[in-house]
């Protein structure tokens, strides 16, 4: 490998099939020689050099190759940062101390790099760029730590969400909330769910739709008679998602989360979340229910008039015969294909 020190000397042929030895051989020692080829004109070289790095490279290396993160040549940089994809972990300081080099576009590449790292300790170099007075380098930090493999504590996200004040920068927060977070981070996102714009308000809905449980539910209660229009429309999405993932008898047994099911009927205008609702009531087989079905048989939407008809059929009655002949002239052709099925089926 001496020979690449007098590159210039050399033509592309020459110095792939040098570069091709190396890779088959124990050497080099020095790969000061080879990362200089990164810098060269051929495309195939450029590769073979880096296919070279990436096999022999060790710890002391990795501070080598850094200083090519300034290269002018893009596809120089571009090969750098790929080949520290791959050996952050032999030296992560080395890549953490970019983020204090003040500059944006190296602390940039080091949070992309720290992102492909698999060790615990990158993440607090990855909390730090979280500060960082550059809005890209603190969504670079926030994408990296979607990308990272290592198990860390959500809080300081959450934290790092509240003090935000690029909204973008938040939703790129909460895509990585939603992506790697668990039940237990759910609590903290109360408080944004308070504080928060009404956009990003609805993305913390739909985080807890995925990741709450019946105790998220309960929570969820102060909502119910707090939002109005779409936000309302999220919550409910946000409770029935949580509800459909237990058995209604657990549900029964939350008062705070029936008594939300009941104000959703009442007050929410989506006729497949009133349905959604009504069957789950439904299902409790509860007279207590019933006014709340009844006011629903003149709703305007066919989809909630058949809700409330087989809510109504659901329950210990005795007789809803008259009920039902009422409905085989709805100008609604599936409310009287509805009704002539549970006619029919009762018939049978």
């Amino acid at each position: 490998m001496d020979h690449i020190k007098d590159v210039h000397t050399l033509d592309p042929a020459q110095i792939l099939q040098l570069l091709q030895e190396a890779k088959e051989k124990d050497g080099p020692k020095d790969l000061s020689p080879v990362l200089k080829l990164l810098n060269h004109s051929h495309k195939g070289v450029k590769e073979l050099a880096k296919e070279l790095i990436l096999q022999k490279a060790g710890p002391g290396d990795v501070e080598k190759i850094i200083p090519y993160l300034n290269q002018r040549d893009p596809e120089a940089r571009n090969l750098a940062v790929e080949i520290l994809y791959c050996l952050v972990d032999q030296n992560l300081a080395a890549v953490g101390n970019l983020l204090a080099c003040g500059k944006e576009d190296l602390a940039i590449y080091a949070c992309q790099i720290l992102g492909y790292s698999k060790k615990e300790a990158s993440i607090a170099f990855l909390k730090k760029a979280l500060d960082a007075h550059s809005p890209n380098t603190r969504n670079a930090a926030v994408m990296a730590l979607e990308k990272n493999q290592a198990d860390f504590d959500f809080t300081f996200l959450i934290e790092a969400l509240k003090k935000e004040t690029e909204q973008w920068v938040k939703f790129s927060i909460l895509e990585v909330i939603a992506k790697k977070g668990r039940l237990a981070h759910t609590r903290a996102l109360f408080g944004p769910l308070e504080s928060e714009p009404d956009f990003i308000k609805l993305s913390i809905l739909e985080i807890l739709a995925k990741l709450g449980n019946l105790n998220t539910a309960d929570k969820l209660h102060v909502y119910c008679t707090q939002y109005e229009g779409a936000l309302f429309s999220a919550y409910a999405k946000c409770l029935l998602a949580i509800i459909s993932r237990f058995d209604i008898q657990q549900v029964a047994q939350r008062p705070k989360v029936i008594d939300q099911l009941a104000t959703i009927i009442e007050k929410n205008g989506q006729p497949w979340e009133t349905y959604q609702t009504i069957q789950m009531l439904a299902s409790l087989k509860e007279e207590k229910f019933a006014p709340l079905f009844e006011k629903r048989l003149s709703h305007q939407h066919p989809l909630v008039r058949i809700a409330a008809i087989e809510g109504l059929c659901s329950l210990p009655r005795k007789d809803t015969k008259d009920m039902l002949n009422g409905f085989l002239n709805d100008p609604s052709p599936e409310v009287r294909d509805a009704v002539s099925e549970i006619i029919n089926g009762k018939k049978t």
